[in-house]
């Protein structure tokens, strides 16, 4: 999925014509995945399956997030159902599932969670950051490989990362920084 689209890169620039839009098109899928690698999970509301060792304990956190809806959970091939507080089962808090009355056996891959997670609608920091990337990217056609030029005296330097910096300050607080 891309994270923005090509008439909204024109607008921010703004780019008039057609001449850039096949490259603009070319560029979005490309983008959006260095900002889903750099988030290290995905954007888009997809569905997943995971696969976990159990930890002994009451609850595990999902590794895709923000979770909008989970459909099974089972634990050494035992469905749990869904409970709340109070009430045996699973639940939901946050980015973390809950069992009450149940536990996550110690076990290799022996948690299977099948949920849905991610946004149906792209938040704006994120497309924005998209948008800059793909702009930077245009903009590196003029100096492919170079960090730095001098002329007449004056150096000018370029950014050579994939995302620029005010990407990256964008995409910070959506980042996941801890692996599970």
């Amino acid at each position: 999925m891309a994270l923005t689209t090509t008439a909204a890169v024109k607008a921010y620039k703004p780019i008039t014509g057609t001449e850039l839009d096949a490259l603009i098109d070319a560029l979005l899928p490309r983008a959006s995945s260095a900002i889903e690698t750099y988030l290290s999970r995905k954007i888009e509301s997809t569905a997943h399956v995971e696969i976990r060792d159990g930890n002994g304990g009451r609850s595990l956190m999902l590794s895709q997030y923000p979770v909008t809806a989970v459909s099974a959970v089972s634990v050494d091939g035992q469905p749990i159902p869904q409970g709340g507080f109070g009430v045996a089962g699973w639940r939901l808090a946050n980015r973390s599932l809950v069992l009450e009355g149940y536990s996550f056996a110690r076990g290799d891959a022996n948690v299977q969670i099948e949920y849905t997670a991610g946004y149906a609608i792209v938040p704006p920091d994120i497309e924005q950051a998209c948008i800059e990337t793909i702009l930077l990217a245009l903009e590196r056609r003029s100096h492919i490989d170079v960090s730095s030029k001098s002329l007449a005296g004056e150096t000018v330097s370029f950014i050579t990362a994939d995302l620029p910096p005010s990407a990256r300050k964008a995409l910070d607080p959506h980042r996941r920084v801890a692996p599970l």
